[in-house]
């Protein structure tokens, strides 16, 4: 049940900084909250690192959980998170990964797209023939770490959701904790 709830505040912001992105005109250079697209993608990154445990050939090994922990713990104690800071993160996250563990990842990545890419098509669709745009789920309240987070965005302010909202804390602790069973 607190997996799911992660899963779907992670998927829920992303859409949301998604479809920011998006949401300014053709022409225009994209920026989502200061442009931080790198933070993004160290969400998502982490979030991914999960689904490699459902796959015992992908699983990380205990060498691979040695070196991950200490940068894990070391992401979590950043109040902010630059783009440069994400981006030095994601490469020492992604220099441990073998390449059969980055290539699954970057098809997590590539499906996530396309589901993005075609509910934005369909939302078109639905707005093209008069209709109204339809609600998979009932809208979810953000938490208010996580409000906070999103404003600190909103003014150019790079906080790190890992250190401020405690689900997230939660989550990668509870990730950590299984690393070190390893």
């Amino acid at each position: 049940m607190i997996r799911l709830k992660f899963i779907s505040i992670v998927l829920l912001v992303t859409l949301f900084l998604t479809s920011i992105s998006y949401a300014q005109q053709e022409g225009q250079p994209r920026r989502v909250f200061g442009g931080n697209q790198e933070l993004q993608y160290l969400l998502r990154l982490i979030q991914d690192l999960n689904e490699l445990e459902k796959d015992k050939k992908l699983a990380l090994t205990k060498d691979q959980a040695k070196k991950l922990i200490p940068v894990l713990q070391d992401l979590m104690k950043k109040e902010s998170l630059s783009s440069k800071e994400a981006e030095k993160f994601i490469d020492k996250i992604e220099g441990i990964l073998t390449d059969a563990q980055l290539t699954f990842i970057d098809k997590l990545q590539l499906e996530r797209q396309e589901r993005i890419r075609q509910l934005r098509q369909q939302q078109q669709q639905n707005q093209s023939q008069g209709g109204q745009i339809p609600q998979n789920r009932p809208p979810r309240e953000i938490d208010k770490d996580m409000e906070k987070v999103i404003q600190g965005w909103m003014q150019g302010k790079p906080l790190n959701p890992y250190y401020y909202v405690k689900s997230f804390k939660d989550r990668l602790n509870q990730f950590i904790e299984r690393l070190k069973k390893k």
